[in-house]
């Protein structure tokens, strides 16, 4: 796969999520994320 390949292939997931975001589902978000890293939002306590 070359960088093109890897790039359109990350940005058509990203749009796609976003897409379902705003239609009110964060379902795309979260199958995205990586299941070897923890996430966390700064803004939550």
């Amino acid at each position: 796969m070359n960088k093109n390949t890897i790039s359109e292939t990350i940005i058509a997931l990203e749009k796609a999520a976003m897409e379902a975001w705003l239609n009110g589902n964060p379902s795309p978000f979260l199958e995205l994320y990586s299941k070897d890293f923890t996430y966390f939002d700064p803004s939550q306590e």
